[in-house]
């Protein structure tokens, strides 16, 4: 496997890219086309499909410049921090980057545990989950690392790019990462392996060290739904990886990999999408109907608590039996120091 080198690459994509990053740009995004969507708690929405609890006290969310919808709410003696992510495709990085790693410093200052809502995110950018991940995680995690579809075409891609990352006087780690591509896509070629080995796809390292003091490290919870798609489903499966958060919702909706979209003929007005890679997960993970996989694609994540949003009684009350019910698990894990 690869290891870290100098100079390694940002967790956060740069809105804007050279052209010999455009391939990692492109094969970074790992996102749902479309999906259910309203005024309130659609696909994407900043706005939970719930209510928040009565107590809750906005912090981010009400104003057209916030990426996260956020805030705090008392459950007896604790305090609660809760934070909406909607998608992983922010419309510019940094910005969003500083309103959360602002938000993890104040709930880490004035808050017992937090919930983090990303049901209904359809996913987006692998290396800005990365990013978020680094203010969540309170040890070294495992990267956005992809099975590569092991063909003559993406050799030739990669190769290229490599070519043009020396011609450019890229950055060494991408270099080194291009270098390492064609490598083990050459080697699977030989082996007539239908897939590479797990290669990283934001840095060249395959692990992840998390800010030492920016990040949150009290109990968490992850809120999960069946459309919690692509690095939204990263995202959930390196936290319950690491034994990070627990998991609490429905079973994701198993699209853990970079999707391509290609005509479906000459004949014929309509395309195709086909997911040219698989996100690893760091370890092999049981989901009942499921043989135990180390892949997204397909199984999902599965919660290490069920709990179904889609009720009679939440669709009457905007969720409260959902809210008390996670607000348990919340305090449940503060109980335990989890």
């Amino acid at each position: 496997g690869v290891q870290t080198v100098e100079g390694d690459a940002p967790a956060a994509a740069a809105e804007a890219v050279p052209s010999y990053m455009k391939v990692l740009h492109d094969l970074s995004q790992s996102a749902a086309l479309t999906g259910p969507s309203d005024d309130f708690g659609g696909f994407g929405s900043i706005f939970p499909v719930f209510d928040p609890p009565l107590n809750f006290q906005f912090r981010l969310g009400l104003r057209s410049t916030d990426f996260f919808l956020s805030g705090t709410f008392k459950s007896g003696t604790k305090t609660i921090g809760f934070i909406r992510v909607p998608t992983m495709s922010p419309s510019n990085t940094n910005t969003a980057l500083t309103q959360f790693v602002t938000e993890m410093l104040f709930f880490q200052q004035n808050t017992d545990g937090l919930v983090i809502d990303v049901m209904r995110n359809g996913g987006g950018s692998l290396c800005y989950t990365e990013a978020l991940l680094q203010y969540l995680q309170t040890g070294q995690f495992y990267a956005a690392n992809y099975y590569i579809r092991a063909t003559d075409f993406w050799l030739s891609v990669f190769a290229s790019s490599l070519q043009s990352a020396k011609d450019q006087a890229a950055p060494g780690w991408l270099i080194a990462l291009y270098g390492a591509y064609v490598n083990d896509l050459q080697n699977s070629l030989k082996g007539n392996r239908a897939l590479t080995g797990a290669l990283p796809i934001c840095s060249y390292s395959a692990y992840v060290t998390p800010s030492a003091t920016l990040a949150f490290k009290k109990p968490i919870v992850v809120l999960t739904d069946e459309f919690t798609l692509s690095a939204a489903e990263f995202f959930s499966a390196s936290l319950q990886d690491t034994g990070r958060a627990t998991i609490v919702g429905q079973r994701t909706d198993g699209g853990g990999g970079n999707p391509g979209s290609y005509s479906a003929g000459v004949y014929s007005e309509g395309s195709t999408r086909v997911t040219r890679t698989y996100v690893v997960r760091s370890k092999a993970s049981p989901s009942p109907g499921f043989p135990s996989t180390n892949l997204i694609e397909n199984a999902g994540v599965y919660p290490d608590t069920l709990l179904d949003f889609m009720t009679a009684d939440n669709l009457d009350t905007g969720g409260e039996d959902f809210v008390a019910k996670w607000t348990k698990s919340i305090l449940d894990a503060i109980a335990k120091g989890n």
